[in-house]
């Protein structure tokens, strides 16, 4: 990932002068001239109609962004070719134009229309249709009626010409319209990731005691059709953890970031972990209520899981993990939105930042089951948080396994194979990171079957295998992440079928492993979306 320099030099948050808008209007005018005179085509002008003298805010681009990205698709999917287009990014707004071949003016009407009542927001959208002589085609021309105000059932432009409406009125409208939908968006977005994710573990072959596409391991109450029809109860789970961080109610003192992350630091004895750079203002953080919706949810697909599969545990500790990391998510997205969004100035910055609101979520989650008479049945069945272990230890520290080793595995491959592209490599990558997760996760599937000294000796056996004794530490996470790394895939299948056999003739499983399996995926995945987007906010001048 490219440097991410401070976000608030694009173009944000910046108020704009009437004399600024009249020269931006020309200019979008002159502009849609040239095109028309390049290509002879009929055009599509997408524009936001954000009242006040702010009209652009990272909210408002990240909508502006979405809606441009469907309306290519729509394009493309109903035939027509966008022969050229251009985009406009500054202070006065977001802007594009597209020279469409392939469909008629009215055509583009009716599809500027549809997208135009497609969402609440999409009632900010200006997607404006001019012939190829430059004329523009207005609703009126076809006998529909103008667009309504965003407050009241009257015309949009009578309101406007009255003043019926207040700025704040107006302003608070706007935003919670733009919210509601990019929460909309994105959550469905992250939410494919984690069924994407989920699947991904079960495609991987070659894991030892864990089923597969191919075999069982060794479970004799589940398959992977039973795991299908699991996966396929989580995506409204998925949709409502991001919601409930999107949505938080309660707020963290500035230094919540900070604090966190040093949990983060004393956990994995690192010394020089650098501070979070959202420490300087406060975040968004889970209330209480928020922690009892996202425990509930918890419940609720925990439930379905089991209507499912017959009473069959096959994703508990997924639920929870995924859970908490997109609910972290939803933090990372509402904070990043907000007004006083700061810099994001490294790849490592970044991964700091998610973990320390993985901790926030996971504390918050344990809190809840301390403090509310909701959960007292849970509060008796659960250790302590001092003492969690497994999936709400690895939670509580940032999900070091995840971070620190499954995902620097995954991205070497990855850059390995960047000129090839991923057909092929991906159930040889999947086993490497398993079998990287395999040596530093403390899976409490494993221990529950074969014991403390069972997990132990596995632990002991890996390092063995793949570690020379002058390299040998087993406090040093790093050696192990670089052997894993450095091996080829012939090596990595052989220890993984050493390991088969001896999982199948003790009946071991390492259910822990597989859920951080699926985690570094939708962790991985993720991180790439969350770049993505600070990239194009980044090409703003």
């Amino acid at each position: 990932m490219r440097e991410i320099k401070g976000l608030k030099k694009y173009a944000f948050n910046q108020r704009v002068e009437l004399d600024e808008m009249l020269l931006a209007r020309d200019q979008r005018l002159a502009r849609q001239k040239l095109l028309i005179k390049e290509t002879g085509l009929p055009l599509l002008s997408v524009t936001l109609n954000i009242p006040g003298d702010i009209k652009r805010t990272r909210l408002s681009s990240l909508f502006f962004k979405f809606e441009t990205e469907r309306l290519q698709d729509a394009l493309e999917g109903l035939g027509a070719k966008i022969v050229k287009k251009s985009f406009v990014r500054k202070k006065t707004g977001d802007e594009a134009l597209y020279a469409v071949n392939g469909l008629s003016v009215q055509a583009l009407k009716q599809l500027a229309m549809a997208l135009e009542d497609r969402c609440p927001a999409s009632r900010l959208l200006d997607l404006d249709v001019l012939d190829k002589e430059g004329r523009q085609i207005n609703r009126s021309s076809l006998g529909i009626p103008p667009r309504s105000c965003l407050l009241c059932d009257q015309s949009a432009s009578m309101c406007a010409r009255s003043h019926a409406h207040s700025k704040e009125a107006l302003h608070s409208e706007i935003k919670r319209r733009l919210e509601q939908t990019v929460a909309e968006e994105v959550s469905a977005r992250v939410a494919a990731r984690a069924v994407e994710a989920s699947s991904f573990e079960l495609m991987v072959s070659n894991k030892p005691g864990l089923v597969t596409m191919l075999n069982s391991g060794s479970h004799d109450d589940m398959d992977c059709f039973a795991f299908g029809r699991a996966q396929s109860e989580f995506f409204i789970y998925y949709e409502a953890a991001f919601r409930i961080g999107f949505f938080a109610t309660g707020v963290a003192p500035a230094d919540a970031c900070e604090k966190n992350a040093s949990v983060s630091e004393r956990a994995n004895d690192r010394s020089n972990l650098k501070a979070c750079s959202l420490a300087s203002v406060a975040i968004p953080a889970l209330s209480l209520d928020d922690a009892n919706k996202l425990r509930l949810e918890g419940v609720f697909a925990e439930r379905r899981m089991f209507d499912s599969t017959g009473g069959v545990n096959t994703h508990r500790g997924w639920i929870y993990m995924s859970g908490v990391l997109l609910a972290a998510i939803g933090l990372f997205f509402r904070r990043t939105l907000e007004e006083d969004a700061t810099s994001f100035p490294t790849p490592d910055g970044l991964k700091e930042i998610v973990q320390s609101l993985i901790v926030e979520v996971a504390q918050a989650l344990e809190y809840v089951v301390e403090v509310s008479p909701l959960f007292e049945q849970v509060k008796v069945a659960l250790p302590v948080a001092s003492e969690a272990v497994g999936v709400r230890q690895e939670a509580l520290r940032g999900f070091p396994s995840i971070m620190e080793t499954g995902l620097p595995v995954m991205a070497s491959v990855y850059r390995e194979t960047s000129d090839q592209g991923i057909n092929g490599i991906e159930d040889a990558l999947g086993r490497r990171v398993f079998l990287a997760l395999l040596g530093v996760v403390d899976d409490t599937t494993l221990r529950k079957r074969g014991g403390d000294a069972c997990a132990e000796a596995l632990r002991t056996f890996l390092l063995n295998y793949w570690i020379s004794d002058d390299r040998y530490n087993s406090d040093d996470p790093d050696v192990w992440r670089e052997a894993i790394i450095n091996a080829d895939n012939a090596s990595i299948d052989a220890c993984l079928s050493l390991l088969e056999s001896k999982f199948e003739e003790n009946r071991l499983t390492a259910g822990g492993t597989a859920d951080a399996l699926a985690g570094t995926r939708l962790a991985y995945a993720i991180l790439h979306d969350i770049t993505n987007v600070l990239l194009f906010w980044q090409k703003t001048p």
